[in-house]
């Protein structure tokens, strides 16, 4: 069937087939009210109430492009090396430092809550016996609020902070600071990841307590055979207390990936458990290098705040974190926000609009087949305003 069209009252042009009106109608020449006639009728009539040509897009309507993606990011997605995290976390820091810096000062202020309620009040039980005696209570008392907040508030802000960078080098474009109470919709579970890994880490602890009192020990004694006994133990303690950190640290960095898994769309939000066991899987062949760049990275925090407190705060941490995040997006391939990222619910290709599951809108670079990390002039392409 072709049509004869008239874009301007009193001319006609034409006529095309449908192919050519699709092509007119995707390049905007032509409205969904556009005046059409059916060759060999003389019925005038809207293009849009023509089967194929209403608002709706349908499958013969002209794919809209993709946005752009970083072929690095594109290439390196799910494909780790230490190098390409330290540089995709130094892209994110430099290119979006405001949200960076914003959701990273954020979370260390959650975690320095209890020193801020806590410190004011020791200065009253100093002195007399009962005071000291109270001392004993505010300390039991502090320590319990310090563990409960840290447990219930400060671990989960602070993986929402990565969570926030993590979206942005996505290119989920409706990024904003208020996805850093991501952690809070999976509270139940993240609570439950929380407690978990505590009882990880006493056995991470009893592990490398094992393998580093071992030499340690041993070295103390031969130490003590050709010297004395204070020199055997100081040396002994020292080796033991190095390969204690060095298999403590390792281990950690094997199943550090929970934190964030958990709370992941795109890995379907995974119970604990799985998320623990998925993150020891998912860092095996990166386990060395993952611990360098955590060295690396730690040790420039570190020097940072040791050097003066203020590069701490506005380039050591915030660095951390967005490193942190780069590691993250190149250990978990991305495959274009196929999920729902509220809820997990798994998207028709090319579906445009909200989920139907939860009602969140569907990001825009998903809903035209790609995520954007970065545009071609460096600058991250997802606003957060």
């Amino acid at each position: 069937m072709r049509y004869w069209i008239s874009r301007t009252p009193g001319e006609v042009e034409g006529p095309f087939d449908t192919t050519e009106l699709h092509a007119m109608r995707a390049n905007g020449s032509l409205t969904p009210e556009s005046q059409v006639c059916a060759e060999g009728t003389e019925t005038w009539q809207q293009l849009q109430t023509i089967p194929g040509f209403g608002d709706t897009p349908t499958a013969t309507t002209p794919p809209i492009e993709p946005q752009p993606v970083t072929a690095d990011f594109q290439e390196m997605s799910g494909r780790y090396s230490f190098s390409g995290a330290f540089g995709l976390g130094w892209k994110l820091f430099t290119t979006r430092y405001g949200i960076v810096l914003g959701v990273t000062l954020f979370a260390l202020l959650a975690n320095l809550i209890p020193s801020f309620c806590t410190s004011p009040l020791g200065l009253f039980t100093q002195g007399s016996q009962q005071a000291a005696n109270q001392a004993v209570i505010f300390s039991i008392v502090s320590n319990l609020f310090s563990w409960a907040w840290s447990l219930c508030v400060a671990t989960p802000i602070s993986i929402g902070a990565i969570w926030v960078v993590i979206c942005i080098g996505r290119g989920q474009r409706n990024t904003s600071f208020s996805d850093i109470w991501t952690p809070f919709h999976n509270y139940g579970m993240v609570i439950l990841m929380q407690l978990l890994m505590l009882v990880c880490g006493i056995g991470i602890a009893l592990i490398a307590g094992v393998i580093g009192g071992i030499p340690g020990v041993a070295t103390g004694f031969i130490i003590a055979s050709v010297s004395d006994a204070a020199t055997g133990v100081l040396v002994g303690a020292l080796v033991g207390g190095i390969i204690f950190a060095l298999v403590a640290y390792y281990l950690f960095v094997r199943i550090m990936l929970t934190y964030i898994l958990i709370i992941d769309p795109e890995v379907g939000k995974p119970n604990a458990a799985d998320a623990l066991v998925s993150s020891w899987n998912r860092t095996k062949p990166y386990g060395w290098s993952l611990f360098g760049l955590l060295i690396v990275i730690s040790l420039i925090t570190g020097l940072s705040f040791v050097a003066c407190f203020l590069p701490g705060l506005f380039f050591g941490y915030p660095l951390l974190t967005a490193v942190c995040a780069g590691a993250y997006l190149l250990l978990i391939p991305y495959k274009t926000d196929s999920r729902c990222r509220e809820c997990g619910y798994i998207r028709v290709a090319g579906a445009t609009g909200n989920c139907p599951e939860c009602g969140t809108p569907w990001d825009e670079p998903a809903s035209r087949g790609g995520g954007t990390v970065f545009d071609d002039d460096g600058g991250a392409s997802i606003p957060t305003d």
